[in-house]
Formats: structure tokens, sequence, C-alpha cells
């Protein structure tokens, strides 16, 4: 996944190296750097407490007789969300679709152990309550990398650093454009230089 995530990154981090790329912009950026050539995303209905906020088929499609197959990816996302919960949402499930088709992955980063382990409360509960390890991994890497597409790593630092020891979680997510479930994960001082040094391993930054 962070292979083929490296493009869209680069991209990011040149136009919107503070953040602030919308839906469109974001799926425009995919679609021009990676295998996928069209993005589509909808709706659908589900109360706030279900814990599937998104979902993703990838498939081929031809347009025409004759024409050459186009890959495209379908979205699906809670209509509860928020704006830039939407936003975030789409964007790892568009992460998730980078890898294989339906929402089956095969783990190939040798960083994501390490990684893991940096995160000491999801490195607990790598070692005690997740059965499937391998969606595990993936779901924290397409975290990672939707992060970075809404809000570049060293724009979050700088914001980070400059928030004090005891920051108001609830404007930073809101200045910084990621989710109140996903945000301390990815913007704690503590694990920005674990996620830092995976996306310098994968030549992102």
């Amino acid at each position: 996944m962070l292979d083929a995530a490296v493009p869209i990154l680069k991209e990011i981090y040149r136009r919107f190296p503070r953040g602030g790329a919308d839906l469109e912009t974001i799926c425009q950026i995919v679609t021009g750097v990676t295998h996928i050539d069209r993005v589509h995303y909808t709706r659908f209905d589900v109360p706030r407490t279900n814990p599937i906020w998104g979902s993703f088929r990838r498939f081929e499609q031809q347009d025409a007789p004759y024409a050459g197959n186009v890959t495209v990816v379908h979205v699906r996302y809670a209509q509860h969300l928020t704006e830039d919960e939407r936003v975030f949402i789409v964007s790892k499930e568009l992460c998730h679709s980078l890898e294989e088709v339906d929402g089956a992955h095969a783990v190939t980063d040798s960083a994501v152990d390490d990684l893991v382990a940096a995160f000491s409360l999801w490195s607990s509960a790598k070692a005690n309550l997740v059965p499937n390890l391998t969606a595990f991994n993936l779901e924290l890497l397409a975290m990672i990398v939707a992060t970075e597409m809404v809000c570049p790593i060293r724009h979050r630092r700088a914001v980070m650093e400059g928030a004090g020891d005891d920051p108001d979680w609830q404007a930073l997510g809101a200045q910084l454009k990621v989710p109140e479930p996903y945000l301390r994960a990815v913007c704690d001082l503590s694990q920005l230089a674990s996620i830092e040094r995976v996306l310098k391993d994968y030549g992102a930054l």
C-alpha cells in the first residue's frame, strides 16, 4: 500500500503542504498518479454507532466495444459523517483500494510491525485483542496515509509543537481536519517520529 501511495503523497506534499485538499482534488490526484482510472463515492444510511463508516469496491470496466478496460473504485461512506470525516474516510478507503480488490489485502510492508510496535495502545491491542493482524496492520497503514492526504506530517508536527503539553484536542481536530477517533494516534508528538520514519523509508518524504 505504501509503495503505491508514494506518488499520491508526493503530489499532496507539493500542492498542499499545509493540507486542505478537498475530496474532488484528492480523487483527481489518485487517478492521475495511480493505476486507478475513475473514482465514484456515494453515501449509505447507517447510525453513527455503526463501526463501519466506509467501504470500497474496485473493478475493471469496459466503456465501449473494443475499448480497453478501465479500473474503477466505488467508495461508500456513511451519510452521517461530517465533511472532514467524509474526506478522511473516502481517502482511507482509496488507500485500501490501492492494494487488492474487494477489500482483500496482503501485507508486504516490512516496516509495519515496527510501526505498530511504536503505538503503545495499539501494540497492546495487537497482542491481546486483534484476531486478524493482517487487517489490523492494513487499517493502520490506511489511516496513516489518509492522514497524510488531508494534513501532511510536517504541518501536523508544527501545529502540535505549538499546541503545548495540554492541547485542546477538539480544536486541533477541526484545524487539522483529522476526525476525533484517529486524532491522537496520528497527531500526538510521541507517534509522529515513528510515522515520519516509515514515510522516509518508503521514499514519501
